[in-house]
């Protein structure tokens, strides 16, 4: 009863509400009803005539995702768009006729910006989601996908379960050429000082010597197994692979690398409408979100954003430009937490610059983990190192005014029967075996990231269910809903405290 009552309320404070579906409604207007009512009304009152719009109105009103809060409105103008339909051609330049493949949802700023630029190329576009993904690739062939890290890594972590099927000997060989064609990859990068640390010239003498001496076998590898492998991962034809709304975990990004396709990451938020910064093809910096797009403004700043940090020194990210927008629908206190008065947008997330423009996301400010020793942990790049174990598929770090940090992994269940017989999550949790397995995988990982810390280890580790769009904890773009994620199993991070708050890492 309080249901209808509410949905009452609603309707009285609508002037109608539009049908999309065929389906027949007497309380709704069908789409078909709503254009032709349009149509005649500025047919008699010549109302096209009238309306003159303004680069600078508004073109849509999308709204935030809701991860750090409650969905905030943006209204974002046609300024903010052409921006990006002009600008994203520096990126990528597809010719008439291109077929691009789509699988994010039509309303999500990522592919707005995107479709609307390579409809402005002519392209032809093709819809898909990440159910069909696989099949739908071998089908379009495509030449552009824009798509989010975690379908670059399902595509990636598809490749090695079908390998694991092979004979033996044929699963060693590949991963040896894999291997080698990996170690080639990154020496040359380094050597062309496309690496977040640049090298002195001593120091890449070694590295001349590796490139030379895998050089024969990687090239063989590119003429008879590259091309076979991805016409089975993304197509034959894929030249432009652009990946948004995330870092690409660096496993991931160095396979496909290995294989001939640069993915071309990028960074932004609806707020931008969305891009700020993409790769380029001529200076594809791994680790990156590239550099920024014409007319964009970036600084790295302390805490209370009055000192410009130097490269290299992690700071809150702020950003100027004309693709950002001018404040939140009806939300004034909210547009002053974030726009300044001279138009710098803080992003609410943390990063460093390197010199020659590239930046490094390393978290989110919100998603920071304070134990309570005072010790900060910016979980985001910690999880991505941990994804490289091929027996975790999902993973979220907590700790939040805890001694130090745990862990909820979801498992690659299909490898871990293989190795322990076992497949049930509640058997998992219990078999301290496992656990251990896990642990020591997940600290041995950690312990041998560059610069890292005592703090940066689990105590422990708790199995739980895929994160997922359908049980409310992946975002459209399939980011973790860390804080619902935290509420579900907020009794289980507890008890993994309670259980082991007297052993030590």
């Amino acid at each position: 009863m309080a249901k209808v009552k509410q949905q009452r309320r609603i309707k009285k404070r609508l002037k109608f509400i539009i049908n999309l579906e065929d389906e027949q409604f007497e309380s709704l207007i069908s789409w078909n009803q709503f254009i032709r009512s349009a149509e005649k009304e500025n047919s008699q009152n010549n109302n096209l005539e009238k309306f003159s719009p303004k680069i600078d109105d508004v073109a849509t009103i999308l709204y935030t995702s809701g991860t750090t809060g409650k969905p905030k409105g943006v209204p974002l103008t046609h300024a903010n768009f052409l921006h990006q339909i002009v600008n994203l051609a520096y990126i990528a330049d597809p010719e008439p006729g291109t077929s691009v493949l789509s699988v994010l949802p039509i309303w999500h700023s990522y592919e707005r910006s995107a479709e609307y630029f390579f409809f402005s190329c002519g392209c032809s576009q093709y819809y898909t989601i990440p159910k069909f993904l696989k099949d739908d690739i071998k089908q379009i062939k495509p030449v552009v996908m824009a798509t989010v890290p975690r379908l670059w890594e399902a595509i990636h972590d598809g490749f090695f379960q079908a390998l694991k099927k092979m004979p033996s000997k044929k699963q060693k060989l590949i991963k040896f050429l894999i291997s080698n064609s990996s170690v080639f990859k990154r020496s040359l990068r380094k050597i062309r000082n496309l690496d977040i640390n640049q090298i002195t010239f001593k120091s890449k003498i070694p590295l001349l010597v590796s490139v030379f001496g895998r050089y024969p076998l990687h090239k063989l590898s590119t003429i008879f197994l590259w091309p076979n492998i991805l016409r089975q991962l993304c197509g034959d034809k894929l030249k432009f692979p652009i990946n948004g709304g995330g870092a690409l975990p660096e496993h991931v990004d160095l396979f496909f690398e290995s294989l001939g396709v640069d993915v071309l990451v990028g960074y932004g938020l609806t707020e931008t409408s969305p891009v700020l910064t993409c790769r380029r093809r001529e200076l594809n910096v791994r680790g990156s979100s590239g550099q920024p797009l014409a007319f964009t403004e970036i600084k790295i700043v302390n805490d209370n954003k009055k000192k410009i940090l130097k490269y290299r020194e992690v700071g809150k990210i702020l950003v100027k430009g004309p693709q950002v927008m001018k404040g939140y629908l009806n939300n004034e206190s909210a547009t002053k937490d974030v726009l300044s008065n001279d138009g710098w947008f803080d992003t609410g997330d943390l990063g460093f610059l390197i010199p020659n423009g590239s930046l490094f996301i390393t978290g989110r400010a919100k998603d920071t983990i304070v134990l309570s020793s005072g010790e900060n942990i910016e979980p985001n790049p910690l999880e991505t190192e941990i994804l490289s174990f091929e027996f975790i598929n999902q993973i979220q770090l907590v700790g939040q005014d805890k001694k130090c940090l745990t862990a909820l992994v979801v498992p690659n269940v299909e490898l871990v029967k293989n190795k322990f017989l076992e497949e049930d999550l509640s058997k998992l949790n219990l078999n301290k075996n496992i656990g251990t397995f896990f642990k020591s995988k997940i600290n041995n990982l950690l312990k041998s990231r560059l610069g890292a810390r005592s703090e940066e280890q689990i105590l422990d580790c708790y199995f739980v269910d895929a994160f997922s769009l359908e049980n409310g904890l992946l975002t459209q773009t399939l980011k973790q809903k860390r804080k619902e994620i935290e509420k579900k199993y907020l009794l289980q991070i507890e008890n993994m405290y309670e259980n082991k708050f007297s052993k030590k890492i």
